[in-house]
């Protein structure tokens, strides 16, 4: 289940009430003009309006009278198959997971030998659902995903000028870290118009 919505102070019965939904719900328009090879993938798809919620209701303190102060409603009507591992493919990739993966690519781990490193020590687990649960073992595209946002706020993007406005900021940052050694870094940048290199 994943948050859908709260609210708070609803009246002077309810306190707050707490809306989750089933992760194969993701509030998207209605898919139509399906192809046929889509429609017969339909039950792989991971948004299929799945009508299966969970609401926690808490009540007021003046309603302990009633021999509970806490209503939850489970409407456990899944319109998808939830007792097999191909259910969990779908699964948010949880934090705890990142970070292991941020640690992995801080050794200098490309998104495929980390994925091989971390799938080897899960196997060692011998969980054979751990290893169809996307919330621990993410897809490959996902990694790449965890890696180009992990290398971008760790090592700069990539190209443009953003590029170059990051290299001298590091640049910078060396010399003034190593001003005593005598040593000093620098950028010389290529001027397109002029076809030549700016005089530093």
């Amino acid at each position: 289940m994943v948050f859908q919505r709260s609210k708070n102070r609803l009246g002077k019965r309810v306190c707050k009430k707490l809306y989750l939904r089933c992760h194969h719900n993701q509030r998207k328009k209605e898919i139509t003009n399906l192809s046929l090879k889509t429609t017969h993938r339909l039950h792989n798809l991971k948004n299929n309006n799945c009508p299966a919620q969970i609401s926690i209701t808490i009540l007021a303190p003046h309603q302990r009278h009633r021999g509970y102060l806490v209503e939850v409603i489970l409407q456990h009507n899944h319109n998808h198959t939830i007792n097999v591992a191909d259910a969990l493919r779908f699964r948010p990739i949880s934090d705890e997971t990142k970070s292991k993966y941020y640690d992995l690519f801080k050794q200098g781990h490309s998104p495929s030998s980390a994925h091989l490193e971390y799938e080897t020590n899960l196997m060692y687990q011998q969980n054979a659902q751990l290893l169809a649960d996307r919330n621990v073992n993410p897809k490959i595209s996902d990694i790449y995903n965890l890696f180009n946002k992990w290398r971008k706020n760790n090592l700069g993007v990539r190209t443009g000028k953003e590029l170059f406005a990051d290299l001298e900021a590091r640049i910078n940052k060396y010399n003034e870290t190593n001003k005593d050694l005598g040593g000093k870094a620098s950028v010389q940048r290529f001027n397109n118009s002029e076809g030549k290199h700016d005089i530093l």
